[in-house]
């Protein structure tokens, strides 16, 4: 599968000061722009559920053009853990 998204809009209901300058600018930047990667989604026993881990690694490298490294397990869905290379962890 491909998914294909534009964001076409930001609104910052709080206003600007309530947001990190360099997260609003990244996303100015991203504002109309096409984006494209590969999802793919996998057996959980009788369902199909996105796989996370594979999708936020294709997200991230086709996005924003970094490789990270994603843990997820469909048998715990809610956690999906990103190692950034600068060794910066997030949990989704």
């Amino acid at each position: 599968w491909k998914a294909t998204r534009v964001l076409a809009g930001i609104e910052l209901p709080s206003g600007e000061g309530a947001v990190d300058p360099k997260l609003l600018e990244a996303a100015q930047k991203r504002k109309d722009k096409v984006e494209e990667f590969p999802v793919r989604f996998i057996r959980n026993g009788d369902r199909v559920v996105a796989d996370r881990e594979f999708n936020a690694e294709q997200e991230e490298l086709s996005v924003n053009k970094q490789t990270v490294d994603a843990q997820w397990r469909a048998s715990n869905p809610n956690v999906l853990t990103l190692t950034y290379p600068t060794g910066g962890v997030t949990e989704v």
